[in-house]
């Protein structure tokens, strides 16, 4: 039988191992908060009106290629998938949010057309896209512009949601979302 000692020890021992079980997560939680911030952007979910008009200008057709840079929980790359029949991919840093976007896939019966990758979208050849989404921060904006420059075709659009590229003009702007078409 346990003495009261004995229950004290333990009680001791289960709040001690419990608050550094919470002190790790915590640490290992902010790095990759401050990873996914360095980086690019941290995770801001976009409410689903905005969700829905971000689709609604991206024009989707069928057969078309889909990325959403910084794809978080993967509600765009959902959306875009049930729109049309587009085959999309997501680029995420955040461990835990890759792993919730993955299960939100799983969940909606799209994982033969959605992939989510857990890695930088920076050195990602975006050549084969037809559509891109991004919600970035402002001084990231400018490298971006000079990466999609760069890569994508002529004809490419881009969503961008809040922000603006330095040096190109929105060929459409609605309600912080803004729409730019690669002409060269």
């Amino acid at each position: 039988m346990l003495t009261v000692v004995a229950i004290d020890i333990f009680f001791y021992y289960f709040v001690l191992i419990t608050a550094l079980a919470l002190l790790l997560g915590s640490a290992v939680f902010m790095f990759y908060r401050t990873y996914a911030m360095i980086s690019g952007a941290p995770y801001a979910g976009t409410k689903k009106v905005r969700v829905d008009k971000m689709i609604e200008l991206a024009d989707l057709q069928d057969g078309q290629k889909v990325v959403d840079l910084g794809s978080g929980d993967g509600r765009i790359l959902i959306a875009a998938a049930k729109a049309a029949k587009v085959k999309c991919v997501g680029y995420e840093l955040d461990f835990l949010m890759w792993l919730w976007s993955i299960y939100k896939v799983k969940r909606a019966g799209l994982s033969d057309r959605i992939k989510i990758y857990r890695r930088s979208y920076w050195p990602a050849d975006l050549r084969d896209f037809d559509t891109v989404f991004l919600f970035l921060i402002p001084y990231k904006m400018g490298r971006m512009e000079k990466k999609l420059q760069s890569e994508l075709c002529p004809g490419t659009r881009v969503i961008s949601h809040g922000f603006k590229f330095p040096n190109w003009q929105p060929e459409k702007k609605e309600e912080r979302i803004l729409v730019y078409q690669m002409t060269s």
